[in-house]
């Protein structure tokens, strides 16, 4: 916001022949990233004449308070090192899960270590192909991409994770239930709410108690504890305990003082 309020008070009521040079300089690096158009044809920088992108606002900063240009770079090095090792972090969490829970946990219990390593290279590089794929197509907004990715988190893994440490009643198929309901209800309300997925079906967005798709853990994680607890106290079986139930259990003779 301070950004935006220097830019608008440095630069309307400007001839054009007075713009600061940052603006031709940051306009070639990408079209529409800072744009300076004379609408009326009057030579006056109007308010309405000025399009500035809202990923260029902090990369211009320094250079709008007279900071040499090569400190734009280093926060555009920090940004992208802040990306890829968030993203080398979700990579790695991702081909673990399947290596490890899936191929040699379900599908290949006798796979050797060796097998298993291959395994997750595999999946880390299948992985980030199709992160890569998927972000070429634009499919939306950082800001609401991100926020996504955690309704769907919270209302997934939320409820198994507290119930598996703090419930003794929870089940294997408790965890299992609840995972399944939080991410199917989250997904389908951030399709149901997404403009641009429901226009593939000729559908307008709906509003799902007022708020958007990224709010939806307020439904869905009460949803994903419900199946927690239905399936936890019907189907289950005490010695189904969540892995995490029974590391953090002592036996009673360890709790004798």
């Amino acid at each position: 916001m301070i950004a935006k309020v220097v830019v608008y008070e440095n630069l309307v009521g400007l001839s054009y022949n007075e713009i600061p040079n940052w603006i031709a300089a940051w306009s070639r690096v990408t079209p529409g990233l800072a744009t300076l158009q004379d609408v009326n044809q009057d030579g006056v920088v109007q308010f309405a004449e000025i399009g500035l992108s809202p990923d260029i606002l902090v990369l211009i900063t320094p250079e709008i308070a007279g900071m040499p240009f090569f400190l734009s770079g280093l926060i555009a090095a920090g940004g992208l090192a802040a990306a890829l090792s968030t993203a080398d972090g979700l990579l790695l969490a991702i081909a673990g899960s399947l290596s490890h829970d899936l191929y040699y946990r379900v599908l290949d219990p006798e796979a050797t270590a060796q097998r298993r390593v291959t395994m997750s290279k595999i999946a880390l590089l299948s992985a980030a192909l199709m992160a890569a794929w998927i972000t070429s197509l634009q499919p939306g907004n950082i800001v609401v991409l991100v926020g996504s990715a955690f309704a769907l988190a919270a209302s997934s893994l939320f409820v198994p994770l507290v119930a598996g440490i703090f419930w003794s009643g929870a089940t294997r198929r408790g965890a299992l239930w609840a995972m399944g309901t939080g991410f199917l209800s989250s997904s389908l309300c951030l399709a149901l709410t997404n403009s641009s997925f429901m226009a593939l079906f000729n559908l307008d967005a709906v509003q799902i108690g007022g708020l958007s798709g990224v709010a939806s853990g307020v439904f869905t994680i009460p949803l994903s504890a419900l199946a927690m607890v239905v399936a936890s106290l019907l189907g289950g079986r005490k010695d189904e305990a969540p892995a995490v139930m029974r590391v953090l259990r002592l036996p009673e003779s360890e709790g004798k003082v």
